[in-house]
């Protein structure tokens, strides 16, 4: 997913009158993240096969921060609303 998605499906998750704040506020930091890890493992892929490991490296390193901030977040939903259910399948 690009930018200009990644946008348009925030507009449409604002307008969801279903969802309360906090599940919009998930189901948001979910798809940017996801966002963001997708696109670095499409830079490590790229990179690797032009023999660039130095970029590969960076990609991996800024993936493996999205995906421990999204394991922070996972803890503090726990914490604040006591609920035990996984957000998102790792």
């Amino acid at each position: 997913m690009n930018e200009s998605n990644t946008v348009i499906s925030l507009d449409q998750l604002k307008k969801r009158r279903d969802l309360s704040e906090l599940e919009k506020l998930v189901q948001a930091f979910d798809l940017v993240t996801q966002s963001v890890i997708t696109t670095s493992e499409h830079e490590v892929e790229l990179a690797l096969a032009l023999g660039d490991k130095e970029t590969a490296v960076k990609e991996r390193i800024k993936a493996g921060g999205i995906k421990a901030a999204r394991g922070m977040f996972q803890y503090c939903y726990h914490e604040i609303t006591g609920s035990r259910e996984k957000l998102w399948h790792e």
